[in-house]
């Protein structure tokens, strides 16, 4: 679901699903059957798995996404207001990992960090890597609140548990305070700003 309008660039595949869009000024053509373009533009291609998927207009679909973003950004005010109940230790002065040690959860299964200014786990060339370690049963979900108005990704990378399917989808980097988020890495988790 899109709300805003749509620029011009490559083809998007869409792999299942279809796409709403919110402004009725986006004029859609149907080249084909899996084959849209919007604005005369931007290229959509409806791709397998798509049994009668389409693009169209959704007049609704600006009021909803208002409203999903208001929930997240509470979830991200919320979450970014818990008691951090794990620590990290950033390198200063000689490179190396950085390590989110979940040593503890809450009693709902939440590991928690905090990393007051984002720049110093994104953007600090002491950080070579970045990884979640001795998580064996302690957390079911892991929570990292990350502060700071913009931050740029592109120092280190994001290694080990961090990279397998399983760790990652349990993983929230929230980035409570972000403005801006600039990635030159490969990014494993879930992000919200």
């Amino acid at each position: 679901e899109i709300a805003k309008s749509i620029s011009a660039g490559n083809s998007l595949n869409v792999q299942v699903g279809n796409v709403a869009l919110g402004q009725s000024t986006d004029q859609i053509v149907k080249l084909g059957n899996v084959q849209y373009k919007v604005n005369n533009n931007r290229p959509f291609n409806i791709n397998g798995g798509n049994q009668g998927a389409r693009v169209f207009y959704d007049s609704t679909l600006a009021g909803k996404c208002q409203s999903i973003r208001t929930q997240l950004k509470d979830l991200s005010l919320k979450l970014s207001q818990r008691t951090q109940n794990n620590d990290v230790t950033i390198p200063s002065s000689q490179p190396g990992p950085l390590n989110f040690n979940v040593l503890k959860a809450d009693s709902d299964g939440f590991a928690f960090f905090k990393i007051t200014d984002g720049n110093s786990l994104f953007h600090n060339n002491k950080v070579q890597q970045i990884e979640i370690k001795n998580n064996q049963n302690v957390a079911s979900v892991i929570v990292i609140n990350v502060g700071g108005k913009k931050i740029s990704f592109d120092s280190g990378n994001i290694v080990g548990s961090l990279t397998q399917l399983d760790t990652r989808s349990r993983v929230l980097f929230n980035f409570y305070e972000a403005e801006e988020i600039i990635m030159q890495r490969n990014f494993m988790g879930a992000l919200l700003a």
